[in-house]
């Protein structure tokens, strides 16, 4: 670090990470060489010898950083629509980074919003209240050293801790170097002190990490990330959360590799209602697979181990094209069937990526990890389908979400041969028949062809708002005038007021409900006829809504 940068940097907030132990000088971080190789061959050792591991041949192609022109930089005029779903505004201009990796967080009050080049905060009624960039000196990181190429972010809020944590990789930096960049507001505030880490990563990944990925639980931060130029290792950075949260360096802090023949694991951003490791899901990269990889990582803070199995799902590849666009032959790169958007809830690990067959499309799955590994019992599919609006119609870059009562959302990105490219959202009741979503709603649609890059997303993110528990925030990308821009919509599925439980349908269990409150005075439902008790005529509006799903 540069001395004299190095001076103007408060105590504390700029640590080393991702070293070798090989020098008593170096920072205790990254596993030496032997015990990489010991941790690589206990993970060879746990796959089924039925269903190896790809050969290198079939590694896919790196995931490339994002490219910045100057002359795309747009300042416009904010668009905020008030519908009878939601509200929707305008997010990110074009910050001359293509493509903007948008990326959303949602806490009680805020919904910050990150993609490359900027990081946003805004008031849920779409005011902003902050902007800047996040590379460079003078950007968000500027403080704690960061460089020019700071790319991929992410933006998460922690309920359990009443936290935003945001993260990004920081590649090629000054003496050829690589950085995990991480910063975590002081409270659900994001306009206040955000407590910020360099944590250098150039031993696990070489000068270039690349597509990395946040996540917490109830004592642990865990950022993963491949290594850049087609490596096929896949490094995973655990700190506690308690030091972090304070502003501290961690008390804790672990690395290990995890060997891959795919690089990119999903996780969720927010493991719920303490699961007993960290799940994360990795795609196959043969033509066709028949499977997906469910990695559980244990003891985070201590030594760190973990158990995979090979899950059986519907045969899937890599998109074996890139969707096609009205009024151009540029097509987006969709790169490969990585998972892009995870989540954790009740049990279930819900996952969604784009995948081939004659078009490519978004699939999702939920699956019932059954507390595997320590319950002995292995985790099962559920459901699973694509988001296939018709004919001709691609479905690409999505991301999903799960709230408390099982209803789930998407968000992403769609075109056909005479569609522009638009933003998309999908939901389904947790009531719905099993592989369906309800039908497909376009948020947003650029007005003409992209055609500056062929680049698109490369992802999204759609949240739960912690304040209702009901209500979907989704954040992706379309383009005006071929100059991109973000845009966020809230959305609320629409429940029946007898619906007690939120489930998308009337049945036992809300009747249970509403009998638990006889002949009190509720604010609200079950006093349907607001007339101070939960009494006959209450339970009379309760089975005239009885029946299906919403």
């Amino acid at each position: 670090m540069n001395q004299a940068l190095g001076s103007l940097i408060p105590q504390g907030l700029i640590f080393a990470l991702a070293v070798s132990t090989v020098s008593a000088n170096d920072p205790p971080f990254a596993p030496c060489a032997s015990e990489a190789a010991r941790q690589a061959q206990e993970l060879t050792n746990d796959l089924p010898r039925s269903e190896p591991v790809p050969a290198l041949a079939d590694a896919p192609t790196p995931h490339e950083p994002p490219i910045f022109d100057p002359r795309t930089i747009e300042r416009g005029e904010r668009a905020v629509i008030w519908g009878l779903a939601g509200i929707g505004f305008t997010g990110i201009f074009n910050t001359g980074w293509t493509p903007p990796d948008p990326h959303l967080a949602v806490g009680p009050d805020h919904v910050v919003l990150i993609t490359n080049g900027a990081i946003a905060f805004f008031t849920k009624d779409g005011t902003l209240t902050f902007q800047d960039e996040i590379e460079d000196s003078f950007g968000f990181w500027g403080e704690i050293g960061a460089s020019s190429l700071v790319f991929d972010p992410e933006v998460i809020y922690d309920p359990m801790s009443g936290r935003f944590f945001a993260m990004a990789a920081e590649a090629f930096a000054p003496g050829n170097r690589s950085f995990a960049l991480v910063a975590v507001s002081d409270d659900s505030n994001p306009n206040g002190t955000w407590h910020k880490y360099r944590f250098e990563t150039t031993a696990l990944f070489g000068n270039h990490i690349d597509s990395p990925n946040i996540g917490v639980d109830n004592a642990a931060v865990y950022l993963t990330a491949d290594g850049g130029g087609g490596a096929t290792t896949y490094g995973i950075l655990t700190f506690d959360k308690a030091s972090l949260l304070v502003g501290s360096p961690p008390a804790i802090q672990n690395s290990f590799l995890l060997p891959t023949a795919t690089e990119s694991a999903g996780l969720p951003p927010v493991s719920f209602d303490d699961p007993p490791a960290l799940y994360m899901i990795e795609h196959r990269e043969n033509s066709s697979n028949t499977s997906v990889r469910l990695i559980a990582l244990q003891d985070p803070l201590g030594s760190p181990f973990w158990t995979t199995i090979f899950l059986p799902v519907p045969s899937y590849g890599n998109p074996p094209e890139d969707p096609p666009q009205m009024g151009t032959t540029v097509r987006p790169e969709t790169f490969d069937a990585r998972f892009w958007s995870v989540a954790y809830r009740n049990g279930s690990l819900w996952a969604t990526h784009h995948i081939n067959g004659n078009r490519v499309l978004a699939r999702w799955y939920e699956i019932a990890m059954n507390g595997w590994p320590d319950s002995g019992i292995l985790p099962e599919l559920v459901q699973s389908g694509e988001i296939d609006p018709g004919p001709n119609i691609r479905t690409f870059f999505s991301a999903i979400t799960v709230d408390e009562h099982g209803n789930a959302a998407m968000v992403f990105a769609r075109s056909a041969p005479r569609e522009f490219i638009s933003m998309a959202t999908a939901f389904r009741y947790a009531c719905d028949p099993l592989g369906t979503f309800r039908p497909v709603v376009i948020q947003q649609t650029s007005n003409g062809p992209y055609t500056s890059i062929n680049r698109w997303g490369d992802y999204g993110a759609v949240n739960v708002d912690p304040t209702d528990g009901l209500t979907f925030w989704a954040h992706h990308e379309y383009a005006i005038n071929n100059s991109w821009r973000t845009w966020v919509q809230a959305f609320t599925p629409p429940f029946s007021p007898a619906d007690l439980d939120h489930d998308g349908t009337v049945g036992i269990l809300d009747l249970l409900a509403l009998l638990a409150a006889w002949g009190t005075d509720p604010d609200g439902p079950p006093d349907f006829d607001n007339d101070g008790t939960v009494g006959i005529l209450d339970l009379l509006t309760l089975l005239a809504n009885w029946g299906e799903c919403a």
